[in-house]
């Protein structure tokens, strides 16, 4: 964890980052797996080297779970207006967990916006209805082109949108592609996948476009680089 702490301050040119995440945290069992990680960001904010120690998830139960935690202060929730994602609750029950943290003083800064793309077609809605929630400090989206950046930038500073650009960012598809012919159907990718969006079919890995949120998580678990969002 110090190792990567410098890498990431190394690679972004700052002395102190604001704020490091235990990233994807996953259940209470995987919480405790990663206690030595957690002291060692507790050490690094007493040294100065970051300012904030958060954690993320796609579990509104584990979320729950981390903003109980004093050593957590920064949450990275999926947060969307159409629920994509979520796991093992509703998007309610989710922003009523988010109220009692940051009643208890925590930070909340919001993934996945438009829920891994189902939301790219009501992209100015979806950015603004998150924009406006009382629950969400922050929020980061993801973007492949200087046309996405364009437009993000558009709505949320209010600015008039071009039907053009919208059209460019909107009518582009996203896929989570697997390459068969490296693929050798171990099961990796599945296990990693928490919205079960990922089978096995004739020997190798196949994605459930219904299911996949385009998270990315299932890619750096396959050991022969067989997985990428395109």
């Amino acid at each position: 964890m110090f190792a990567a702490i410098d890498e990431a301050r190394k690679h972004l040119g700052l002395d102190v980052i604001d704020g490091f995440l235990l990233h994807a945290v996953r259940n209470q069992e995987d919480f405790d797996r990663r206690q030595p990680a957690l002291e060692a960001l507790l050490k690094a904010k007493e040294r100065g080297t970051i300012r904030a120690v958060g954690a993320s998830s796609h579990s509104v139960r584990t979320i729950a779970l981390m903003a109980r935690d004093p050593r957590i202060e920064l949450l990275h929730p999926i947060v969307n207006q159409g629920g994509f994602g979520i796991q093992d609750a509703s998007l309610d029950e989710l922003l009523n967990v988010l109220r009692e943290a940051k009643q208890a003083g925590k930070g909340v800064y919001a993934m996945k916006p438009l829920g891994g793309g189902h939301l790219r077609n009501n992209v100015p809605e979806a950015l603004q209805w998150l924009k406006t929630r009382p629950e969400v400090d922050s929020f980061t989206v993801g973007m492949t082109s200087t046309d996405e950046v364009d437009m993000n930038v558009s709505i949320l500073c209010g600015s008039p949108l071009s039907p053009e650009l919208e059209k460019r960012v909107t009518t582009q598809s996203r896929r989570l592609f697997i390459n068969e012919f490296l693929c050798k159907g171990c099961g990796s990718c599945i296990e990693a996948c928490e919205h079960k969006a990922i089978h096995l079919a004739q020997g190798k890995a196949s994605s459930d476009t219904e299911h996949c949120v385009l998270c990315g998580y299932c890619a750096p678990e396959c050991p022969h680089f067989a997985i990428r969002i395109i």
